[in-house]
């Protein structure tokens, strides 16, 4: 019987340790996931207040562009900087890189060339800067480049191209916001043309989002979504933290085992015992 007990009592021990080595490990892996998360985030606003400087210091107090053209250098800046931001908060490195020598590419992501056109003079929804690019670089396209337009144009867009003439004509058009010209001069750009709507992106802003008096805002409202990201994050982490049922039932196999042991020994015991009394 003492025997017994003392088996039982190792075997309580062992199951405890195991129990609390499992723990340890997986406060260990919380922490660290969490570190690295603080680290994940600094960077990710780090680079959206860099973002906000370089474009205060080497567009708006340099006037670069001018009224009519500032956006556009805006626009550049703002894409890089927020592309990066994004990356960075899920613990990925800065993919996007700012050219700036007003060549035929504005960026680069992961390789390849981005020009960038925010136009809306005419309300040709980018399409017509795109044209004359295209017109002096007809090679651009080559080797997977990408033109990139604002989000709101890129949405227009795909939803004149989606709708039929007809359905175009009953749209109403007080607003400004629409008319079957603009409807036939989409159709058109895309049937006779050699851009196709796969050559074309959408940038991660609107074009009002960049405009000198809201591109603070715009930084701002980033912020925040890279906060709401970093909840979902850290959220995840704990919840992958947390017991499993996988390792609930180790344990408990563990158990098993070390029981079933426990009868064994104690059965050859008993066997030696009774052999020894004869």
């Amino acid at each position: 019987m003492i025997f017994k007990r003392v088996i039982k009592s190792n075997e309580e021990q062992a199951i405890a340790s195991w129990t609390n080595y499992i723990n340890q490990v997986r406060l260990d892996n919380l922490l660290k996931n969490l570190q690295n998360q603080n680290q994940n985030f600094k960077d990710a606003i780090n680079t959206l207040d860099s973002t906000m400087h370089q474009i205060n210091k080497s567009i708006i107090e340099q006037n670069r562009g001018g009224t009519k053209g500032m956006h556009g250098f805006i626009a550049e800046v703002a894409e890089c900087g927020i592309g990066n931001a994004r990356e960075q908060i899920l613990g990925k490195a800065p993919k996007y890189v700012w050219i700036n020598d007003n060549g035929p590419s504005d960026f680069v992501r992961d390789g390849i060339e981005i020009q960038q056109k925010f136009v809306n003079s005419g309300n040709h929804l980018s399409l017509f800067a795109i044209k004359q690019h295209y017109e002096k670089y007809p090679w651009f396209l080559d080797g997977g480049r990408k033109y990139q337009i604002p989000a709101d144009h890129y949405e227009k867009i795909k939803m004149l191209l989606s709708i039929s003439e007809n359905q175009a004509n009953q749209i109403g058009t007080k607003t400004g916001e629409f008319s079957l010209k603009q409807w036939k001069e989409v159709n058109q750009f895309f049937a006779t043309g050699n851009i196709k709507l796969s050559d074309i992106e959408p940038s991660k802003v609107s074009y009002k989002e960049v405009q000198r008096n809201q591109i603070n805002t715009t930084i701002y409202n980033e912020k925040g979504n890279i906060k709401d990201i970093d909840t979902n994050i850290r959220r995840d982490i704990y919840n992958k933290s947390k017991p499993t049922f996988k390792q609930g039932a180790y344990i408990s196999a563990i158990a098993a085992s070390l029981e079933g042991g426990t009868a064994f020994i104690t059965g050859i015991i008993k066997k030696k015992a009774l052999r020894e009394n004869y």
